[in-house]
């Protein structure tokens, strides 16, 4: 593969050591690709190629430079501006009518989730409180209006390069993406597992300590209130998402990971 004018061996290569990385390492390749073709307002790295060699599957993409997005942690001017550009540029990988959620929509793109993160849940008290956010999320989500869109399914900082100015250059680690999902949710897990990153402390606190809005930092709040005017989503639907987020974030994981972890949401979240 040709590196290209003073581009030799810049390149980021994915070997899929372990069968389900397999499917991981094609679908990342394959979102490089519609990404960059369908939604040129999101920057991802170029890719390059996609196949087997000597039986291991590998895809090959144009390494993009700059600084990786865990590199700003603890500066709030640059993490300031990668949430802003987060902000906008998730906006765009939105669908551009809403869609009802109707009760057959929950069933079908949520309640699965649901009911595998469920099942993995040892702890009764855990179990019936998972299922009460469940419970307000069908009240807040069911007969409203929301503009669905592709989800990227893991996004935090070490899937993004930056530049200097902390502006996102690149959108990294496709593999876990999903077709069409609730809107918001890649930009909470980034704003929550900064947050998680820069203070120590577990997923719960993190994701406990935006739940208000009087307890978010400037930069939190302004992203959050930027991409719900430039989606133009009902401002409530910020709290029902926030509220749900722990079993939103454990049903992604599930999905993904090569075996299941029972009571994760109770251990990360002390639900």
């Amino acid at each position: 593969l040709p590196g290209g004018a003073g581009q030799e061996g810049r390149w980021t290569v994915h070997v899929a050591l372990q069968p389900a990385k397999r499917r991981m390492v094609e679908q990342h390749h394959a979102w490089l690709t519609r990404v960059r073709a369908e939604y040129p307002g999101v920057p991802v790295p170029q890719p390059l190629f996609h196949g087997v060699i000597e039986g291991a599957e590998v895809a090959v993409e144009r390494r993009v430079d700059g600084l990786n997005g865990t590199d700003v942690t603890g500066e709030p001017r640059l993490t300031d501006r990668m949430f802003s550009d987060a902000s906008e540029h998730l906006v765009r990988l939105l669908e551009p009518q809403a869609t009802t959620m109707d009760d057959e929509l929950f069933e079908t793109m949520l309640q699965p989730r649901f009911d595998l993160v469920l099942e993995l849940i040892a702890s009764r008290e855990t179990h019936a409180r998972v299922r009460r956010m469940i419970e307000r999320a069908r009240e807040g989500l069911v007969g409203r209006a929301v503009r669905l869109g592709v989800y990227h399914a893991d996004l935090r900082a070490k899937h993004l390069q930056v530049d200097s100015d902390g502006a996102i250059i690149g959108y990294l680690d496709w593999g876990a993406s999903e077709e069409r999902f609730l809107p918001l949710i890649d930009l909470l897990h980034l704003i929550i597992h900064q947050r998680k990153q820069e203070t120590g402390g577990s997923f719960g606190a993190a994701w406990r300590s935006i739940l208000a809005p009087e307890n978010r930092r400037p930069m939190e709040q302004r992203a959050l209130v930027n991409y719900m005017d430039a989606a133009t989503l009902d401002s409530d639907l910020l709290q029902v998402l926030l509220e749900l987020y722990p079993v939103l974030v454990a049903g992604m994981a599930e999905l993904n990971w090569d075996y299941s972890r029972p009571d994760w949401v109770r251990r990360q979240f002390d639900l």
